[in-house]
């Protein structure tokens, strides 16, 4: 939790820095990939394990 309000206002502060005033809008890119739910998975536990994370998946 205290990671994600170190995000938030880091990104206050180059907001009020350089567009101060102005609308913004917030943006999730996203990709679809063709592939397997297995494939998925797979993917899944590589990415948690190069950020440490602890969650534990079930399928």
């Amino acid at each position: 939790m205290v990671d994600g309000w170190k995000l938030l206002m880091a990104n206050l502060q180059l907001y009020l820095q350089h567009f101060a005033g102005q609308t913004a809008t917030s943006t999730l890119p996203m990709v679809m990939w063709q592939i397997t739910p297995d494939e998925g998975w797979a993917l899944t536990r590589c990415l948690l394990l190069a950020t440490d994370s602890t969650w534990e998946w079930t399928t």
